[in-house]
């Protein structure tokens, strides 16, 4: 089942070179009580998801090809967050789209030094952390930056890149460690358990959906239903 909540008209002030112009964005929000049942929000085709701990999502969609959708509708996320989820931290997970030969250069520029050279901006003072997994002579990298220090652009230039993305929000106390335990894939299918161990932890997370030829772009927070239900809280205040 899927409940439509309501089409948001938002006030959105973008910046064109020089001149700045007011435009109006609808964000359309809709949420699913169960993700392992047949929904509009998420597409989950598992059956490890139907016998489990239920976890719903909500959607926050904008009709829209062009990544500045993806900005605004990050953006618009982050101020729901701080209304709805005071105490919370928010994260940007980033990890390999796939493994690497295990060579002394790809060692020394790990993810990070990889995103550089990418072209992504990273601020010096960005609270970063990472691991390395190794399996056969080949590596993959998994990190988390604090996004209170990162241009939203940088989070959408991340993903652009090819990297295997979620933000989450977690419990100030909680901290980005756990969310570096378990690796994910981005598929959601296949990061079902990534997930619940995200959710054990009164955490949620938040993946960005639309292909590049996609009528809409935006975001899917997917959690336990009560957190789901206290994120959408702060739409309406």
């Amino acid at each position: 089942m899927t409940t439509a909540l309501e089409t948001l008209k938002i006030e959105a002030l973008i910046s064109m070179t020089t001149l700045e112009i007011t435009m109006t964005t609808e964000v359309k929000i809709f949420s699913t009580p169960d993700i392992s049942v047949d929904n509009e929000v998420i597409n989950i085709r598992s059956e490890s998801a139907k016998v489990k701990d239920v976890l719903s999502a909500a959607s926050f969609l904008v009709e829209s090809t062009s990544s500045e959708s993806f900005v605004f509708v990050l953006e618009f996320i982050a101020n729901v967050i701080e209304k709805s989820l005071p105490a919370y931290e928010v994260w940007l997970l980033v990890g390999s789209s796939a493994w690497q030969s295990d060579t002394r250069i790809i060692r020394y520029r790990g993810l990070w030094g990889a995103l550089k050279l990418q072209g992504v901006e990273i601020p010096k003072a960005t609270d970063l952390k990472d691991v390395t997994v190794e399996a056969d002579g080949k590596l993959k990298f998994y990190g988390a930056l604090r996004l209170s220090e990162l241009p939203v652009r940088s989070v959408v230039d991340t993903v652009l890149a090819g990297y295997r993305c979620y933000m989450v929000a977690l419990p100030s106390d909680a901290g980005a460690d756990i969310a570096l335990s378990m690796p994910w894939s981005g598929i959601a299918s296949e990061d079902l358990d990534f997930y619940r161990l995200i959710c054990e932890v009164k955490g949620l997370l938040f993946k960005m959906v639309g292909e590049f030829d996609d009528p809409e772009r935006g975001v899917v927070s997917i959690g336990a239903p009560i957190l789901v239900k206290q994120l959408l809280s702060g739409v309406k205040e």
